[in-house]
């Protein structure tokens, strides 16, 4: 102890009772997540990183009420491990009226104090329901794109007390509607933690030893994502059989989902299955992604994956469909490519002028990196959840 420590300390006072501090008990509050089922993908992978940030004083109960083809894996482990209560109502019941049933007998009990709809289309259906029995919830809605749901937000807006969306320009489409209150609609985008050196270090290593040897030391293109038909995948296979005859150049297709046969079929037509290599379902897509060279993602619609978001993290730059939400991350010319959607020849020249340019990719994925960084940070964008839902 310092001189004046010792000079400012306080007198032992004997015989007393020593002073204790109470811990403050902060009232939990119970939150319910809507969604129409946890395959592995973007959204689920999202939200568990979402409830994990938020710590003590929450309380979570998931509900899913569409089925999942089993292609698209299963995150319900991951949720079960923070301590949700996960409940499947497709797998309760077939019937509507119990599926309603059950629903409103966990609302019941649930006591909660947030309902987050994430493209549930029961919970649009019910919500006028739930609100005149619970007043008092409030009610966040997350809306992607200006797909099929923006209109159903719209119209029970009066309902709704935030409704979440990754971009200013869809909140400008939002607010467009006078019926939306401005001040209700808040823009949190897509975060993701970025690994230390020495762990992407150690992907890379966990990449070189799955990929087959006629992938190795060769310009790796890939494709990472649900095999949906949003996602265009059969456009990646167009891809493959275009340039398959391109001297050092190797493909890799990870993902599944509603659509593998068809891709699959696909890549067995043009007879593929030696130069675009499918290992369909990952643990990880961290392994291959450090090991590819760039990322190609020609969806239809999409919102704001989180795939481009690991093509940063590895520094690996994306030529991506000009769709959704993929522009907040992915700027032309500065981590990546923007292609009209469709444009087969227009995502084949951009991969042909970075193969040949590997200055340019290397620039490329150091930006995407940084912007990743400075930007995309799940810390920092999960803070702004946890003010939301305070």
């Amino acid at each position: 102890m310092r001189f004046w420590e010792k000079l400012f300390a306080p007198k032992s006072v004997t015989n007393a009772s020593p002073v204790v501090d109470s811990p403050i008990k902060t009232p939990t509050r119970n939150i319910l997540l809507m969604l129409p089922w946890l395959p592995v993908s973007g959204i689920e992978t999202l939200y568990t990183g979402r409830f994990k940030s938020l710590g003590d004083g929450f309380s979570f109960t998931v509900v899913t009420t569409s089925k999942a083809d089993d292609s698209m894996g299963d995150r319900t482990a991951a949720f079960e491990k923070l301590g949700c209560e996960v409940v499947h109502l497709p797998q309760i019941s077939d019937s509507a009226e119990v599926q309603k049933e059950k629903l409103f007998e966990i609302l019941r009990r649930g006591n909660f104090d947030v309902l987050i709809m994430v493209g549930c289309t029961m919970a649009y259906d019910l919500l006028p329901e739930i609100k005149a029995l619970y007043p008092a919830l409030n009610v966040i809605d997350e809306l992607w794109d200006c797909g099929k749901h923006m209109q159903r937000s719209r119209n029970l807006s009066h309902l709704i007390s935030h409704t979440i969306v990754p971009t200013s320009s869809l909140a400008h489409s939002l607010k467009a509607d006078s019926n939306i209150a401005c001040a209700s609609i808040e823009v949190i985008r897509c975060g993701l933690n970025v690994p230390s050196a020495e762990i992407r270090a150690a992907a890379k290593v966990a990449g070189e030893k799955v990929l087959p040897e006629y992938c190795k030391n060769k310009f790796l293109v890939s494709f990472f994502g649900r095999l949906a038909p949003e996602k265009n995948a059969e456009l990646f296979v167009e891809i493959v059989n275009k340039l398959k005859d391109v001297e050092g150049m190797a493909f890799c297709l990870v993902g599944d989902g509603p659509s593998a046969k068809a891709v699959r079929r696909l890549v067995a037509q043009y007879e593929l299955t030696e130069k675009v290599y499918c290992p369909g379902l990952v643990e990880s897509v961290d392994p291959l992604m450090s090991v590819s060279d760039l990322v190609v993602l020609p969806s239809i619609t999409d919102g704001q994956p989180l795939v481009l978001l690991h093509a940063g993290v590895f520094s690996k730059p994306v030529i991506a469909s000009r769709v959704g939400s993929i522009d907040v991350v992915i700027r032309d010319g500065e981590n990546g490519f923007l292609v009209e959607s469709g444009d087969l020849e227009g995502f084949c020249e951009k991969i042909m002028a970075l193969y040949h340019n590997p200055e340019l990719t290397r620039q490329l994925g150091d930006t995407g990196f940084k912007v990743v960084q400075s930007e995309f940070d799940e810390k920092m964008i999960n803070r702004q959840f946890a003010a939301l839902l305070n």
